[in-house]
């Protein structure tokens, strides 16, 4: 295990006005020595109140780092401009880009998908700002200053195709990445090989199971997803705080097996229940300073 890894969690913004829940959320996963929260920007295309501006929040009154998630789907190039410079004034200085699902996955009736931008092109606006200009390469100052993240998915038959993408993606400014989540060990091992060269940690997506129900959906209803058949038979019939057990279980049992291979971790509590996040960023402090302890 060796050096102690970067750990961040992913919270989901509310529905309404209310953000006392992502705010506790936040300060119980610092407690336990979580390093960033993710807050992903209207996520599955249902609106959330916006990230930029919680994220700003939660640095603020929580004091932990707040990885954005930015998506090409609601704002056209001059909005993204604006709102990502209004984020380097608010202090948010770590963004994830991400093309975003597309409004007709969401339910807001008349919404319409922009995509005036792809995760590459916004990577390079990003990259851009940073060195102090716009996208008509006009001077803004001394530059933004985003630390930049980009999405990789290895749920995919043609892992060469996503590796060629993630390789674009660090040519274009990328300097950190976050997978979709993983349940399979030699999967993530054949990732970690392939990624060797680009030079960027990868922080593997651990999303804990929570019922055989909800491992059947996700992996069969949730693009990019896949759960092998042995953890669905794992899960399967399980329910309540049995099924929340065996999940946690079978997270353990994936972050003790990526161990010091992987770049950090990416935890995605299920159903924004942070208490099990909570759990998870435990386990792994204890895993570095056993290590530690011996001298590993």
């Amino acid at each position: 295990w060796g050096v102690e890894p970067v750990i961040t969690v992913e919270l989901d913004p509310p529905k309404g006005l209310d953000c006392a829940k992502v705010l506790a959320g936040s300060r119980a996963l610092k407690e336990a020595g979580a390093h960033a929260i993710n807050l992903a920007e209207n996520p599955l295309a249902r609106v959330r109140m916006g990230n930029l501006a919680l994220a700003a929040t939660i640095r603020r009154e929580v004091g932990i780092e707040v990885i954005a998630h930015v998506t090409c789907r609601d704002r056209n190039l001059i909005g993204m401009q604006s709102d990502l410079m209004g984020a380097s004034l608010l202090g948010v200085t770590s963004i994830l880009a991400v093309t975003g699902d597309p409004a007709s996955l969401g339910d807001e009736a008349g919404a319409s998908s922009v995509f005036d931008l792809n995760s590459f092109t916004l990577l390079k606006l990003l990259s851009d700002l940073n060195r102090g200009v716009n996208a008509l390469g006009n001077p803004i100052g001394a530059g933004t200053g985003f630390t930049l993240g980009a999405a990789f998915n290895p749920n995919t038959q043609r892992m060469d195709v996503q590796v060629g993408r993630l390789e674009k993606k660090v040519a274009n400014g990328a300097r950190f990445a976050q997978t979709q989540p993983i349940y399979d060990i030699a999967r993530f091992e054949e990732m970690m090989e392939r990624t060797a060269g680009l030079g960027i940690p990868i922080l593997p997506g651990v999303l804990p199971l929570v019922s055989g129900r909800n491992a059947e959906f996700l992996h069969n209803e949730v693009p990019g997803i896949v759960i092998p058949e042995e953890i669905r038979k794992r899960m399967a019939g399980k329910t309540g705080e049995e099924g929340v057990a065996e999940g946690l279980a079978i997270a353990r049992e994936f972050i003790e097996a990526a161990g010091a291979k992987a770049g950090g971790f990416y935890l995605i509590p299920p159903f924004g229940k942070y208490e099990i996040a909570v759990e998870l960023v435990s386990f792994i402090k204890q895993k570095t300073r056993k290590a530690e302890h011996r001298g590993d």
